[in-house]
């Protein structure tokens, strides 16, 4: 006899385990992870007839919100989230409570101007992790022998320049929580997929593929740690002979024909 897998959610709101109250009344989740500088977010969809959620289980702006997703055998945890807001449909009446990782702080968000003269990627990326009271993770060698002769934040907020300097140098950069992440991307791309997606376990998916708001070109920066130098390289789309229309190499039959995605 085939074994159902059971898909679940766990929802703890202000620090409470509140699972079990509120699943009868979930319609619907979503949850965005953004591999870099922008904020991960998370919202959820409630069936709210009985006005519960206009009453005692309205929750305080800034409440947390933790929510985990998968099987009983693997919970993927998202994150730790901050409500920033709710949102009300009523005929019939539907709640949405929508958070933002709460690594993302109004600290991260604020403009600064500031100059770095002769300083290793590194430690620019640990002077903004103390002054943010975050954690510096990622491989420390490599940070150290990236050496940046003079770069200025001028008027930019701190997650924007650490996310331009990451990105000319070839680094993924995030906040995850208390950590501030910078790591190399092929080392990023080897690590293990944290969940699995049957096919089987799905009940709807979407793929998007389409010629129009499409990039024709695409510039990348090599990153020569040995030699600290960057090599910019640029690329254009094939060309349709028909159209005359840049059309990207990647087919949405790859993601339709597999059984799984990760």
């Amino acid at each position: 006899m085939e074994t159902i897998t059971k898909n679940i959610v766990e929802i703890n709101i202000a620090g409470k385990n509140v699972t079990g109250d509120v699943s009868s009344y979930l319609s619907k989740i979503t949850y965005t992870d953004k591999e870099e500088a922008e904020s991960d977010d998370v919202s959820l969809t409630f069936e709210d007839t009985t006005a519960v959620w206009q009453s005692a289980w309205y929750p305080s702006q800034g409440d947390t919100l933790q929510v985990k997703l998968g099987t009983s055998e693997h919970l993927l945890d998202c994150g730790l989230f901050e409500i920033d807001e709710m949102e009300f449909e009523v005929s019939p009446d539907i709640v949405t409570v929508k958070g933002i990782a709460t690594g993302i702080t109004k600290g991260l968000r604020t403009r600064n101007s500031k100059a770095f003269e002769k300083q290793s990627l590194r430690k620019i990326a640990q002077y903004f992790a103390s002054k943010h009271k975050l954690k510096l993770t990622g491989k420390a060698g490599v940070l150290q022998k990236i050496e940046i002769g003079r770069k200025t934040q001028d008027n930019q907020t701190d997650i924007a320049f650490l996310s331009d300097l990451a990105k000319e140098y070839g680094i993924v950069f995030s906040v995850r929580g208390d950590q501030l992440v910078f790591i190399d991307r092929d080392e990023l791309h080897k690590q293990e997929s944290v969940l699995t997606v049957d096919r089987s376990q799905m009940s709807k998916a979407r793929f998007r593929d389409k010629t129009s708001q499409t990039f024709n070109s695409a510039a990348v920066s090599k990153r020569n740690v040995k030699k600290n130098t960057v090599t910019k390289l640029e690329t254009k789309a094939e060309k349709d002979e028909e159209k005359d229309e840049g059309v990207g190499t990647w087919d949405v039959r790859h993601a339709l024909n597999r059984p799984s995605w990760q």
